[in-house]
């Protein structure tokens, strides 16, 4: 009956332990992706933004830890960019079909990742490169696959 009591309460103190790391977790992403408006959003972050992409409109601002978040549509693309508080441009990620990306890339994933789905599909533009991305994953396994501009595999991250 004591060990049936200690099985218990070691499991109660276990599942409640996990529930908190999963709240705490919880409350981090969502101060991570708090939304802003553009009025509040540094002027000179919102001047870069409209300097970088003068034909598209923000739809959405978050604030990240190293800058700020912009959602924005480019012609039919949905796209997001990210700017340093100081206005530089960091990055600009353009949301993909699978027939956007080279052919090759497609071919070295069914090749090289036998049984893993392509989940998202980018093309990532930095002032270092430009690569196409490529969520897979496989049961609780995921990468994201990173090729250059004619297909070629570049580099995989966690």
């Amino acid at each position: 009956m004591k060990i049936s009591i200690l099985v218990l309460v070691l499991w109660l103190s276990y599942t409640l332990a996990m529930g908190q790391d999963k709240a705490v977790a919880g409350d981090v992403e969502e101060k991570k992706e708090k939304n802003f408006a553009e009025k509040d959003v540094p002027a000179v972050v919102v001047a870069a933004f409209k300097a970088k992409f003068p034909n598209c409109k923000a739809e959405k601002w978050q604030k990240e830890d190293d800058g700020y978040e912009v959602e924005f549509d480019k012609g039919k693309d949905e796209c997001e960019a990210l700017f340093k508080t100081d206005g530089t441009w960091v990055e600009t990620e353009t949301e993909l079909t699978e027939k956007q990306v080279p052919a090759k890339a497609i071919a070295y994933i069914k090749t090289n990742f036998k049984g893993y789905k392509m989940k998202e599909f980018e093309y990532e533009e930095t002032t270092a490169s430009k690569l196409y991305e490529i969520e897979i994953k496989k049961d609780k396994e995921e990468w994201d696959l990173y090729f250059d501009s004619q297909g070629n595999f570049v580099k995989k991250e966690k």
